[in-house]
């Protein structure tokens, strides 16, 4: 769901590649949200196709659209009726289960689209940021054969962002927002700070634990943890939305702040 394009290869200035990100996390974000919606109503309409009278208005429907009464006996078969009990009795399941887990998931992998994209336009314009930063030191070594090898000083600098910007994908989301806080300063709310920190935890234990607590969640969450060690997490309806929520807000701000500063420094500083 997430774009796949480089935007540092936009043309246009620097704040007008930050504002293409945001634009993109956005848009993306939103089209999730309406997955979301549409695909948990589906979920909850689902057990009533197994109603009598729904079936019965569901056929008076369709004779009434042309359909011939063998078709419709055909279409509302023992068979398809066994199968939309099985969807009713799974339904549930989905809905509250599966459908948040996967929302959580792809909320934060947009989540580090934005911030993996967002360091990479502003490092391309500003290489001279990565020099300022403690962090990754063997990623911005350059070989000599590198250099003989590239054919611009701009497809070496791009090399070596890119290279930070892999780095920085394998790192915790506090050391993602820590280096931009470096590279602009914005501000974010606490608590969604704690929020966005734990959304990231809840996201890795899915993927990688099953969703069962463990001491890497509680260490990466911190004080906003829901949950403890050997439980399942829960993924209510009010959780998702607050993520979702809270990730638009700090998209709006991270950017926002990024573009504020685009034009202090000339680019290629």
């Amino acid at each position: 769901m997430n774009s796949s394009a480089d935007p540092s290869a936009d043309s246009g200035g620097l704040a007008a590649k930050v504002d293409r990100v945001r634009s993109t996390a956005k848009r993306e974000l939103a089209s999730l949200r309406r997955y979301w919606r549409d695909a948990d109503g589906i979920w909850l309409t689902v057990p009533r196709l197994q109603d009598p009278e729904v079936l019965a208005a569901i056929s008076r429907h369709l004779l009434n659209a042309g359909g011939s009464q063998t078709l419709l006996n055909s279409a509302i078969s023992a068979s398809t009726v066994d199968i939309l009990e099985r969807a009713a009795k799974r339904s549930e399941g989905y809905r509250l289960n599966e459908l948040p887990s996967f929302v959580v998931q792809q909320a934060v992998s947009i989540l580090d689209g934005f911030l993996l994209n967002l360091s990479r336009v502003w490092l391309t314009a500003h290489p001279r940021a990565l020099l300022r930063s403690g962090r990754g030191q063997k990623t911005r070594e350059v070989s000599l054969a590198e250099v003989l090898d590239a054919p611009s000083r701009d497809v070496l600098i791009n090399r070596v962002v890119e290279r930070e910007v892999r780095r920085r994908a394998y790192g915790s989301l506090a050391e993602q927002l820590s280096s931009l806080n470096d590279l602009f300063k914005y501000e974010l709310p606490p608590d969604a700070t704690e929020t966005l920190a734990e959304l990231k935890a809840a996201r890795d234990l899915l993927v990688h634990a099953g969703g069962v607590v463990n001491a890497d969640y509680l260490a990466a969450a911190g004080p906003a943890a829901r949950f403890a060690a050997g439980e399942r997490i829960q993924l209510p309806t009010d959780y998702v939305q607050n993520s979702l929520d809270v990730i638009f807000s700090a998209v709006d701000s991270i950017a926002q702040a990024a573009v504020a500063k685009a034009g202090d420094a000339p680019a290629r500083g």
